[in-house]
């Protein structure tokens, strides 16, 4: 069925990625898909997203722990 399946993530929203990434899971067992997540960071000044760069990497941790969590 599908064999890459790209998931968009807003990392201040990890509710929102749960949900995603739980239906994306599913497709992606059912044909031994992959799944790519994705997240597109509007344009700021570096000021205003400082703090960026670490919400990502723990939403990024998140994602990969709750995936292997769920897929074992």
């Amino acid at each position: 069925m599908y064999k890459n399946i790209l998931v968009p993530v807003d990392v201040f929203e990890i509710g929102l990625a749960d949900k995603a990434l739980s239906h994306a899971q599913f497709l992606a067992q059912s044909a031994s898909g992959k799944i790519h997540l994705v997240h597109v960071n509007p344009l700021f000044s570096p000021a205003l997203t400082r703090g960026f760069i670490s919400d990502a990497r723990k939403m990024e941790d998140y994602l990969v722990k709750n995936s292997e969590e769920k897929t074992g």
